[in-house]
């Protein structure tokens, strides 16, 4: 069985919330977080942000269909 990820790239971050990119781009942009998730810069300048994000805001595991 493969580790849970700890970290995701801001894409996976907001699709995992329902919301668009830009959206969580322009409020870590205007005040450092998006809805209290603080992401990790990376050297080559990528955001990650926390995996469990979904789990943490509506209190269930996101399902992934394969």
């Amino acid at each position: 069985m493969e580790p849970q990820k700890k970290y995701v790239r801001t894409a996976e971050f907001a699709e995992a919330l329902g919301v668009k990119t830009r959206t969580v781009h322009r409020s870590h942009s205007k005040k450092g977080h998006y809805q209290g998730f603080k992401p990790i810069k990376a050297p080559n300048g990528y955001l990650w942000w926390p995996a469990d994000a979904f789990e943490r805001v509506f209190g269930v595991r996101e399902s992934v269909e394969e």
